[in-house]
């Protein structure tokens, strides 16, 4: 039964398929919301594959957009994994609404992103040729890396953590913001984490702001420098290629400033801050 309430919006969801029991969590007396695997399964419905993957990396990332706080970034658990959200998406029958896309991105997730920055990087690394990615998929967010005995003089660290890692070839992109990396400190502790981490092998690929926020510069960087040294071989890259990638680009910048101005993309933010507030 619907009870018409000031500022509360009745949702009905009508389904043939029989969904797991875990998949809604109640937060009060008959009053339920679905788990965040669910709600990445119902985005895929309305959203299209490079949307739904930048709500997935949201949704498995280790912060929280709030505009109520001091700032409007805060640290937390994950919501989920991209684990959680594959081992649910197979649980669900097929012909499911879709659910075909939500496999086919759940396979591009990764977990740990500490920031809407961190997941606009990860999602344009990460994602396909066909919708404007580089297909990279070996690189770990937020990967601790001890230090050796050889590296321990250089800090008085005892271990740092990489933005973006790929153990097998010791390579690591560091994305620098201007934010949190101008000041003298932070200057200071950065030039100590590459040089430590140059002494133990590891080849460190800083990414800034400008750059980031400039598709050439990006694109330059992906394809001259971080592709090559994760040893990966591609041919000359075509016109049509090259105008997929920038169109991504401009939208996944254009959906992390949506979410930091009003964080309600896709309902998202509504699911967050009921998660974050009873679980």
């Amino acid at each position: 039964m619907r009870r018409p309430a000031k500022n509360v919006i009745c949702h009905c969801a009508f389904s043939d398929t029989r969904l797991p029991k875990e998949s809604f969590l109640e937060i009060g007396d008959e009053v339920y919301i679905p788990c965040a695997e669910l709600a990445f399964l119902d985005m895929a419905s309305y959203c299209t594959p490079l949307e739904l993957a930048r709500i997935g990396m949201d949704l498995c990332g280790c912060y929280r957009v709030m505009q109520d706080r001091r700032t409007d970034l805060v640290a937390a658990e994950p919501l989920t994994s991209a684990a959680r959200i594959n081992a649910y998406l197979k649980r669900m029958p097929s012909g499911t609404v879709g659910l075909k896309k939500a496999t086919t991105v759940a396979a591009w997730l990764t977990d740990n992103s500490a920031s809407p920055r961190e997941t606009s990087l990860a999602v344009c690394m990460r994602v396909p040729s066909r919708v404007g990615g580089y297909q990279v998929r070996s690189l770990e967010l937020n990967l601790q890396i001890p230090l050796s005995s050889i590296a321990a003089p250089t800090t008085t660290a005892s271990y740092f953590v990489g933005d973006a890692v790929d153990p097998s070839t010791k390579t690591v992109i560091e994305y620098n913001s201007s934010k949190h990396h101008d000041d003298e400190g932070e200057h200071e502790y950065d030039m100590e984490k590459i040089t430590a981490l140059g002494t133990m092998g590891y080849h460190v690929i800083p990414i800034t702001t400008r750059q980031f926020n400039r598709f050439d510069a990006f694109d330059a960087i992906m394809t001259g420098n971080v592709i090559p040294h994760l040893g990966i071989r591609r041919g000359a890259v075509v016109q049509e290629t090259l105008l997929r990638r920038r169109e991504a680009h401009r939208t996944v910048l254009a959906a992390e400033r949506q979410i930091r101005k009003s964080p309600s993309l896709a309902d998202l933010a509504w699911w967050q801050v009921i998660w974050t507030r009873y679980l």
